[in-house]
């Protein structure tokens, strides 16, 4: 605040968003400091890999929703008496892009994201009519502390195959819609889920859409892809494009690339 001259005051507490008692004395002391609240913004997250037949499968389970979607609507709840106060009130919960959809291995934090979007429509229509907006964003692929482990060519390769925009987003790529709904003029955006996420979910829905049918079979070393159907007519458009075959084989190559990804979780001779 201070190096970019806007006058004001800024304070941070440490919060274990966990513990229900937590959260009622920091949103008080919050509300204390600054003569009320306006802005809820519920950020708070990790991933803890669940596989859903093993034993362990709780020790991921259980933290990952009380984080990830108990302490959102506990957070509401707390701070929803000043919210009430104010003439510009706003919450704002942090989903992901696997609250509309999902990824093998992960299914506490799928859950768990798939909830916070079903938390903030519900909330919307209940806090609306109070002039409360309750509004949710989705990131996808972005760098942050949870991402730093993944080698750089590895995001790199992953952004060239599922996001169009070719690359991770910033984490300041997040904050600035996250901001953009807290202003005047998002007044009337209310039960909103923004993806910010490169398009990759957009891309992820055209996958699926697509006219052809893929196999696969693996002798536990390889992966065999045939695609099963094809349209004509799309093969005769790239012929008078004159596509074919330099493109047609690229193209070809892309989508076996993307199809890898998901032919594991299937049985042999399944679609994909």
């Amino acid at each position: 605040i201070e190096a970019a001259g806007v006058p004001g005051e800024a304070k941070a507490w440490a919060l274990d968003v966990s513990d229900q008692d937590a959260i009622k004395r920091v949103v008080g002391e919050v509300a204390d400091a600054f003569g009320g609240v306006d802005i809820l913004v519920n950020n708070a997250g990790f991933a803890i890999p669940g596989d859903v037949a093993e034993e362990s499968y709780e020790d991921s389970w259980g933290p990952t929703l009380e984080v990830m979607l108990a302490a959102h609507q506990r957070m509401i709840r707390a701070a929803l008496p000043h919210l009430r106060n104010s003439d510009a009130a706003r919450i704002v919960n942090i989903a992901s892009t696997e609250g509309l959809g999902a990824t093998p291995g992960n299914s506490p934090y799928v859950a768990a994201k798939h909830g916070v979007i079903g938390l903030t429509r519900g909330l919307a229509v209940d806090l609306g009519r109070e002039g409360i907006t309750v509004n949710c964003i989705c990131p996808g692929p972005i760098r942050t502390g949870m991402t730093d482990d993944i080698p750089d060519d590895a995001k790199q390769t992953y952004a060239n195959r599922k996001v169009p925009l070719r690359r991770y987003g910033e984490a300041e790529e997040v904050a600035h819609v996250t901001v953009s709904l807290c202003v005047p003029a998002a007044s009337y955006v209310n039960g909103a889920v923004i993806p910010v996420d490169g398009g990759e979910a957009q891309a992820a829905t055209a996958s699926k859409t697509g006219v052809s049918a893929w196999t696969w079979s693996h002798d536990g070393s390889a992966i065999f892809f045939t695609e099963t159907e094809e349209t004509p007519q799309r093969e005769k458009d790239l012929k008078e494009k004159g596509w074919l075959p330099g493109f047609y084989e690229e193209n070809l190559k892309h989508r076996i690339l993307r199809k890898i990804d998901f032919a594991w979780n299937t049985a042999p001779g399944e679609a994909v």
